[in-house]
Formats: C-alpha cells, sequence, structure tokens
C-alpha cells in the first residue's frame, strides 16, 4: 500500500515541482496494542525544509511516539491534533535523500487490533484500507533564513528611571527560537554590564544597576539558521541618587555638617549655602566620593546660615538634600585676649568663590581690612569699625571677581600686614 505525493519547491518567488515518493510500509509490526509503521522516502533532492502532514481515524487510532528517524533528518519537531499529525524539520544544509527509511511512528489501538483488520498471529496486514495515509509534504529550497530584526519596547529611548532593578522587553519575532541580550554603560558596548544569548522569552530583568549611570541596550533573535541582526540601541538613565538625612551643628564658632550618603557612584558632594531663606543656594566647597562630613570655617560671627548637599559625578548632578540651618552665636573668642595684632592667612587658598580671613586685635583700635587687585586698586572693604580685644573672622566673597591674584591688607592704628589671596574658578 503506497501513497505518492507531489513535493512542492519554491525559490525566489518562482515555483518548481518534482516527483518524489512517500511510502508507508506495508509490513506494519504489532506490539500489543499498539501498531509500529514505517513511514519511506524517495528521490527527496536539495530541500532545506520539510512539512508533513499525516491524518489518521481518531476513532481507531490514538497517536503515540516516534520511534526512529533518519540521522539526516535530525531535529524532527512534532505536534498533533485529534485527527492529524504534524512533522516539521528543516536544516542549514539542505538534503538530498535518493531512498531510505524516513521515520517510525507507533500508534496506540483504541478499541483492539481487530477493529481495523489485522492478523496478530502473522503480523501482516489482511485490510488493505488501514485507516493511516500520508496526504501532503512541502519543502523549500535552500538555506533558513535567520530572523528580522527585533523591535525594543521597553525601556523606552531616553527613559529616565528611578529604580535599580529593570525589567527589558521586546517584540517577537516571528522566526525566532531564542534571543540574545545585551546592557552597557558604554554607547559602543565596550564595557559589557550583562549579557545573555540564550533567552527563550522576549523579556529579561536585570538587578542591581548602579544610578547616576547612562544604560544602553540591544536584543536580537536566532534560529538555527543563526543570529539575527541586534536591534536599534535604545538607552535610559538612573538619576544619582540624593543625599539625605543633612544636619549642622556649630562646633568652635564653625559649622559642622553631617549627611547620609545614598549613591553607590558619586564622585563627590558639592557643599550648598546661602544666609537666608529668600536667597539662593551657591556653592562654597565640594568633598570626595564616600565622605558625609563637612566643617565649614567661611562663617561670619553672629551670622544665620542654611546648608544643603547633592552628590555629581562627571554625567549627573543629584536633587539637593534637606535643608539644615545654624546661627553662629558667639562673635569673639573672648577667653583668649590675642598678644598682638595680627592678620592670618586667608583659608582656603586658592578659593572658589569664598575664602575666611581671620585676624587677632590685642588692644581696643580701629580696624580695617581691604581687598586690593595687583595693580594697587582697592576692589572691596572687609571690615571698617573699632574693635575690642579678640581674634575674629570675615568671609571675603569673589564671585564677583575674576581669577586671579588678590592683596587682603589690614589696618589698626601703626600695625599694617597684607597676604595674597588667590581666586580660581
Amino acid at each position: 500500500m503506497k501513497k505518492i505525493l507531489l513535493l512542492m519547491l519554491f525559490l525566489s518567488g518562482s515555483v518548481f515541482s518534482q516527483t518524489a515518493t512517500v511510502s508507508v510500509d506495508e509490513n506494519y509490526e504489532i506490539r500489543g496494542d499498539s501498531i509500529k509503521v514505517a513511514l519511506n522516502i524517495k528521490d527527496f533532492t536539495e530541500v532545506a525544509s520539510l512539512t508533513i502532514h499525516i491524518t489518521y481515524d481518531n476513532s481507531v487510532l490514538e497517536w503515540g511516539q516516534i520511534l526512529n528517524v533518519n540521522p539526516q533528518f535530525s531535529g524532527l519537531l512534532a505536534g498533533s491534533t485529534s485527527e492529524e499529525i504534524i512533522l516539521a524539520w528543516y536544516s542549514l544544509a539542505p538534503q538530498t535523500v535518493t531512498e531510505a527509511e524516513l521515520l517510525e511512528l507507533q500508534f496506540v489501538f483504541k478499541g483492539g487490533i481487530s477493529e481495523i483488520g489485522f492478523d496478530a498471529r502473522t503480523s501482516q496486514v489482511t485490510n488493505m484500507s488501514v485507516p493511516l495515509a500520508v496526504n501532503y509534504i512541502s519543502g523549500s529550497i535552500g538555506n533558513l533564513p535567520a530572523p528580522g530584526k527585533v523591535n525594543l519596547i521597553s525601556p523606552i529611548n531616553n527613559e529616565i528611571i528611578n529604580t535599580e532593578s529593570v525589567e527589558f522587553i521586546w517584540e517577537k519575532e516571528k522566526s525566532a527560537e531564542i534571543y540574545s541580550f545585551q546592557l552597557s554603560d558604554k554607547d559602543d558596548f565596550s564595557n559589557i554590564i550583562y549579557e545573555n544569548s540564550i533567552i527563550s522569552d522576549t523579556t529579561v530583568r536585570v538587578e542591581d544597576l548602579v544610578d547616576g549611570t547612562n544604560y544602553f541596550w540591544k536584543a536580537a533573535a536566532g534560529n538555527i539558521a543563526g543570529t539575527g541582526d541586534y536591534s536599534d540601541v535604545h538607552t535610559f538613565s538612573i538619576p544619582l541618587l540624593t543625599p539625605t538625612n543633612l544636619t549642622v551643628a556649630e562646633v568652635n564658632s564653625l559649622s559642622d555638617l553631617s549627611w547620609t550618603d545614598n549613591s553607590l557612584n558619586e564622585a563627590g558632594y558639592y557643599i550648598l549655602r546661602k544666609e537666608n531663606a529668600g536667597s539662593e543656594f551657591i556653592i562654597i566647597d565640594s568633598v570626595e566620593t564616600d565622605i558625609n562630613t563637612y566643617t565649614d570655617s567661611l562663617v561670619v560671627l553672629n551670622g544665620r546660615y542654611i546648608y544643603s548637599v547633592k552628590a555629581f559625578n562627571t554625567e549627573f548632578i543629584s536633587e539637593n538634600s534637606n535643608e539644615a540651618e545654624l546661627t553662629i552665636i558667639t562673635d569673639v573668642e573672648e577667653e583668649v585676649v590675642p598678644a598682638e595684632f595680627k592678620l592670618n592667612q586667608n583659608y582656603p587658598n586658592p578659593f572658589n568663590p569664598e575664602t575666611r580671613v581671620s585676624f587677632s586685635v590685642s588692644a581696643n583700635s580701629h580696624v580695617q581690612i581691604s581687598v586690593f587687585d595687583t595693580l594697587g586698586k582697592k576692589i572691596k572693604k572687609l571690615v571698617d569699625e573699632n574693635k575690642s580685644p579678640g581674634n575674629y573672622n570675615v568671609t571675603f566673597n569673589g564671585s564677583n571677581l575674576a581669577s586671579g591674584t588678590y592683596l587682603i591688607k589690614m589696618e589698626a592704628d601703626s600695625f599694617t600686614e597684607t597676604v595674597k589671596a588667590v581666586l580660581v574658578k
């Protein structure tokens, strides 16, 4: 009992025909309540993919299993409905079979062997109307193509994400069996943060990403023919985490700040200060990474100060922390009376934009402290008043001045002293 089939081959839109033979072997083997059936194939020439549909009478037989497959057709996949078996095969290398057994199938009977006319004693078919037929076969010439480029869905391009656990989603590519995924912090993917080339779904989650980073990601689909082109690259950002719990306390007439460092990727922290609620914060200094304390020496006695801090790196600046306020109460260190007049070197030096100028007064005097440029022109007057004996300090703010060297001069009675201050912007 043989069935002759027509094999249709398609290439570049043209239709070619050739005769192929698929037969159901007449020598069925009976195994208890099941039957073993061989399918033979002949004149199968230069075909890279193959689909076989086998119909059967579901009132008599049930689908069982594939027992053996010709090695040339390794990777054969099987599926079934209630009345049909679907076998699918494809290969990178087109196959040619002159004549060979394609595979063996085993079916299970529903109601006993006698219902389809088999002689169990001789294991031969006695009823040639066995309800099993191969009714369709199709194939295509040439290699199976790799999948096309996938489209990325989420995160959307240039999205800002405030979480360190991110789910990546892309569209399913119709011919894909597997997907590859790459995540980098470089737009040329020279530094891979996460990579996975065996993803069966169209999504992957990556944990423990770092704040203050620009990320770049792409995905590609693959099948037995290879991996398709990578998708277009999408980018997203995770901002720097904001410092919290800022506090300030007066220690020796100076402002001592501390805060909670929440970031894993800051290069340092900017120290912000203003002198009343209605004014703008200015950056008075900075500290390096992982430092969460600062002492502000640029305070004026009896001054009121409001502070904030924010993290920064080469790409990002965080939001401002909470504000912390302090008023410096003591204006003279009365416990120590200086033995002489003295103008101390400003600190810090160089500075930008503020520096602290401290000085000592040993007797009641009218004190003048002024700032001059290197040509001798007076730029700013810092102090011009009577002072009793004590130690003092005053702030020189150069935010409106150009970078350069300036002279700070103190005069009190017959005392005169000058120091150099360098403004670097």
